[in-house]
């Protein structure tokens, strides 16, 4: 069995909004000159595991720095539908038909008729620069549109 010999001061973030489970770097008696991530909870059973959470629940460590979001994740391909509601949303569907209905007919069949949209298809870099949006507004379309 290996006890908690410290918790780095400084490194303790909440790892869940609800504040049950917390990341910090740990030093343990197996490998006393090593600092290991670790992630405590609220329902740990373990000895050492409890230690930490007691540790860290009584400033120990420091102060416990606040939950951050991840940020969310650009979906690499949405539905049709989707990403037609996301650009009706945005203001953008009238431009990005405009784009549609002046590209060759191949390309205009493509985007009229596709069963998906995929993020890095490059009649979307043509819209993106058509309608001069930036990469991350491109992005935050179909994060957008993965939620309609």
């Amino acid at each position: 069995m290996f006890k908690l010999l410290e918790i780095q001061n400084g490194s303790a973030r909440y790892a869940r909004e609800d504040g049950s489970v917390i990341n910090c770097m740990a030093r343990f008696s197996h490998m006393p000159d090593e600092w290991l991530p670790f992630t405590a909870m609220n329902a740990d059973t373990l000895s050492h595991a409890r230690a930490v959470w007691a540790s860290l629940q009584a400033g120990e460590a420091g102060e416990i720095a606040p939950y951050v979001a991840p940020p969310p994740v650009v979906p690499r391909s949405v539905s049709p539908l989707q990403i037609r509601r996301a650009l009706r949303q945005a203001g953008l569907k009238a431009q990005a038909d405009a784009y549609a209905a002046d590209l060759d007919d191949e390309a205009r069949e493509a985007w009229e008729y596709a069963t998906v949209i995929m993020r890095n298809d490059p009649f979307i870099e043509g819209a993106r620069v058509a309608l001069g949006l930036s990469e991350s507004e491109v992005d935050d379309l179909f994060i957008l549109a993965a939620t309609l």
